[in-house]
């Protein structure tokens, strides 16, 4: 986000497309190692080589100025209501950090045990639906990055992609039948795992520009609390029905869009009041303007 200041939400979904790329490489990595009878630890010295080249490459790479406080910093009172309403932007992005994570987490894991138990589907065919969800996320990413970059707001982005990762959960889950997981693997994919957990770290950013690194760190932290949370509530569920577990992963995600239609109204609200505030000032310097004309034209 620093290095792209004019750009930070294309950026950060860019580095979700990198993600989705190396889960799309690694299972042919190792296929490979396989078919070749080579050493697995090849596929951890080929990840550690691209790191050093990256490191290299940002070490050499420039980064525009911080466009932060320059002059002394004034210390002024802040309000009670000011601090209540960043606590709640606080913990409304922290818990969507948790739930977003969750939310494409669990499908992750329990989409293909679920396509073959449930859904009917032989081995080879629920594997492959692991795929199918991961060329959605890709597309998901190469179709948002030139929307939030030119048109569209990360907000409404927010909004629309849990709402339809919540439809098509729900729908899978009514419905548990081949054509349909199929297809709805791609959706639950281009509209979980696309880039909408960079989508809110992006929002949680700009709503706390002086702290973005201690924002970054919340909100990633709520997501690896998710990551070690919900296996232990699926290990639970996975022993009554693996069924029990999409209808969980259903309720998160109806969780996170309420969520994300409470970060988009606040966003909105606080756009408009920010408007209204600086057209009042506007409207206050032409009167004063036109007073002070006034003044020197009858003198």
């Amino acid at each position: 986000m620093e290095a792209f200041p004019r750009s930070p939400g294309t950026a950060n979904i860019l580095i979700k497309a990198f993600v989705s790329s190396g889960q799309f490489l690694l299972p042919l990595i190792i296929s490979l190692l396989v078919w070749a009878e080579l050493w697995f630890g090849w596929s951890f010295m080929i990840a550690a080589g691209i790191m050093f080249i990256n490191a290299l490459f940002l070490y050499r790479c420039t980064f525009p100025p911080h466009p932060g406080r320059r002059l002394p910093v004034i210390k002024k009172t802040t309000s009670s209501t000011e601090h209540r309403c960043s606590i709640i932007d606080l913990a409304s992005y922290t818990l969507y950090g948790y739930i977003s994570m969750a939310t494409f987490y669990l499908v992750s894991q329990w989409l293909a045990q679920y396509g073959q138990f449930v859904a009917g589907m032989s081995y080879t065919m629920s594997i492959k639906l692991l795929s199918i969800y991961t060329v959605g996320s890709l597309l998901c990413v190469f179709i948002t990055a030139p929307l939030i970059r030119n048109t569209v707001r990360p907000t409404t982005l927010l909004m629309l992609y849990t709402f339809f990762s919540f439809i098509a959960l729900f729908t899978v889950c009514l419905h548990p039948t081949f054509y349909v997981v199929i297809i709805f693997a791609f959706v639950i994919g281009f509209t979980s795992a696309g880039g909408v957990v960079q989508i809110g770290l992006t929002l949680m950013a700009e709503r706390f520009p002086y702290a973005k690194g201690k924002a970054t760190g919340i909100y990633y932290s709520a997501g690896s609390i998710a990551t070690f949370t919900i296996p232990l509530i699926t290990a639970h569920l996975s022993q009554r029905s693996i069924a029990d577990i999409m209808w969980f992963d259903t309720a998160i995600a109806a969780i996170g869009f309420l969520l994300a239609l409470f970060i988009g109204l606040r966003s909105r609200k606080k756009n408009a009041a920010s408007l209204a505030k600086g057209k009042c000032r506007s409207g206050w310097v032409m009167q004063y303007s036109f007073q002070v004309m006034q003044d020197l034209t009858d003198k």
